[in-house]
Parts: structure tokens; C-alpha cells; sequence
């Protein structure tokens, strides 16, 4: 995650796309995310829209720790009102 956080790519960007992780057997992202609010950056997290994936925005990373988990244990906002869309078509 160090190496990341590094990376003049995220270091000079305002807004940042990050997956929340599985519960376990995938790179955890939870400690990316939190750095990623701490910095002040603006970040997109899925959000699954039957056979589409949105990019949304959280406004916090105690939003995120209050997602309710979808069908695969995921933390997933239940809907996209009030949340920004960043998705690019």
C-alpha cells in the first residue's frame, strides 16, 4: 500500500476510484481508502447496477464502514441517490 500511496499519480490526484474488498482472498483495500480520505481526495467506490458498474462517490471512510455488505460480503451503498456518479461513459 506504501508503494501507492507514493506513486506522483495518486499523490497529485483529487479524485481516486477504489474497490472495497472482499472479506478475505483479495488485497485488502480498507487501509488504501482511509488514506485516501485522510489525504482529501475525493473517492468512487462500485456500486452494481445490474449488468453495469458505477463508480460512485463516498463522502467518508466511516460512510464506507457503514455500507451494508452485498450478496458476496461486500460493503455496497443499497442505492445511488444522494451520491454523486462518476462514471464515464
Amino acid at each position: 500500500m506504501n508503494a501507492i500511496l507514493k506513486l506522483p499519480q495518486f499523490v497529485t490526484s483529487r479524485n481516486v476510484s477504489i474497490y472495497i474488498s472482499m472479506p478475505t482472498k483479495e488485497l485488502q483495500t480498507h487501509g488504501l481508502l482511509e488514506a485516501a480520505f485522510k489525504a482529501g481526495k475525493r473517492v468512487f467506490i462500485p456500486y452494481i447496477d445490474g449488468p453495469i458498474m458505477r463508480m460512485v462517490e463516498s463522502p467518508s471512510f466511516e460512510d464506507i464502514r457503514n455500507l451494508p455488505p452485498n450478496k458476496w460480503g461486500i460493503p455496497e451503498p443499497a442505492t445511488i441517490e444522494g451520491r454523486l456518479d462518476g462514471t464515464i461513459w
